[in-house]
């Protein structure tokens, strides 16, 4: 008895180094682990997120998609997107002749930020005079084909149009035409946006009068001003556009050197 208890007291006192290093493994991962079972997970603006991507794509939380308005432009419905906005769904773009094949690497973009456009008051606009039965000449030689005979065709932009008559839906249903009528809310926009950018082919080549005689034949189309009413740097700014009441102005005040807030 005394030899079968001198055997179990060397059995227990000679255990395998291997069986004392699992056991002191298994008590340093249990101290490890049970903490940790009875913390809080953490808070979802503190994980991080996936890394970005050379296209842009947008957050798995932004389902609203870019909507083709014609076939020559697109846009996105900022006031609808959830979660952060991302490049992709920021841009604009307008094609007048399709997508352009441009090597970036053959040219180079200068953006100075110093161009000078008219205020609503009429500071700025140009000299010059004209009326809608001159501008219907002009137009029907040089905007028809993009616009269409009475700037409701197409293929691009609308032009003319006052529906909705009332409110200002667009967003709720963003496929509405934004017409001069409908949605521009001064008419000095359309003098200054006429001479620079029209005709697609060959922009700034207006000449003032044909710039004014151009925005009398809209403004009238679209029911904004008389045949016979006179379009010039003076009665301009004193044409009330259908949509005027639904923008606000931006009265804040620019320091020197610094951004508008």
């Amino acid at each position: 008895m005394s030899g079968h208890g001198t055997h179990m007291s060397g059995s227990c006192t000679a255990s395998p180094p291997f069986a004392i290093r699992a056991r002191a493994a298994g008590a340093m991962a249990l101290s490890q682990t049970a903490p940790s079972e009875t913390q809080a997970p953490p808070a979802p603006s503190k994980v991080r997120g996936m890394p970005p991507r050379a296209n842009g794509e947008r957050a798995a939380t932004a389902k609203v998609q870019r909507l083709v308005r014609d076939g020559t432009s697109s846009g996105t419905p900022h006031q609808d997107l959830m979660g952060t906005i991302t490049p992709s769904d920021r841009h604009f773009e307008r094609l007048h002749g399709g997508v352009p094949e441009i090597d970036p690497a053959s040219y180079s973009l200068l953006i100075h930020g110093m161009v000078d456009r008219p205020t609503p008051d009429g500071t700025g606009v140009p000299t010059g005079r004209g009326m809608s039965a001159d501008g219907a000449t002009t137009y029907a030689a040089k905007c028809a084909p993009c616009h269409g005979p009475t700037g409701k065709e197409g293929p691009n932009d609308v032009l003319v149009g006052r529906l909705p008559a009332e409110g200002f839906p667009f967003s709720q249903d963003p496929t509405l035409p934004h017409t001069i009528g409908n949605y521009w809310p001064h008419a000095t926009t359309v003098v200054d946006y006429v001479r620079r950018a029209m005709p697609p082919t060959a922009p700034g080549s207006l000449t003032d009068e044909e710039v004014y005689a151009l925005t009398a034949f809209l403004l009238h189309a679209n029911a904004v001003i008389p045949a016979d009413a006179v379009m010039d740097r003076n009665t301009l700014p004193k044409v009330v556009m259908p949509a005027r009441k639904y923008f606000i102005p931006d009265t804040r005040k620019q320091s020197a050197g610094k951004p508008r807030p």
